[in-house]
């Protein structure tokens, strides 16, 4: 499988504990296996406890890629990172509720700032 180029690679960054990555532009496989695969070894490097990917820049999302995202929250699950997807549109929410995908395993949050604020009480419900 070919490997993207580093200027389609989504940038994972610091913030504080947690790790940041921001989507701005269309999720293809490709690109969403090569996040996962930069989350997952930054998480392992940094030791970190915390994962904010903010989804705001995404105009449209399908099941298939809510679904990849699901699965690279549950492989952070595994090294013990609780991730928070932030800046969902209502949309786009509204049309995966149509399709009738679980959008329970996924703790969400309306901002960057709100999904921080989770991360700093993991076990506390989402406002």
């Amino acid at each position: 499988m070919p490997q993207p180029s580093e200027d389609r690679r989504i940038p994972v960054s610091r913030i504080g504990g947690a790790l940041f990555a921001s989507l701005q532009v269309d999720p293809q496989p490709e690109l969403m296996q090569q996040l996962r695969e930069d989350l997952l070894a930054a998480a392992h490097h940094h030791r970190a406890r915390g994962a904010v990917l903010d989804i705001s820049g995404i105009a449209g999302m399908d099941g298939v890629v809510y679904q990849q995202l699901e699965y690279t929250v549950r492989m952070l699950a595994l090294l013990g990172v609780t991730c928070v997807l932030a800046g969902m549109r209502p949309g786009i929410v509204a049309a995966l509720s149509v399709l009738d995908v679980d959008l329970t395993q996924i703790r969400g949050a309306v901002d960057i700032e709100q999904a921080l604020q989770l991360l700093d009480r993991p076990h506390a419900p989402a406002p």
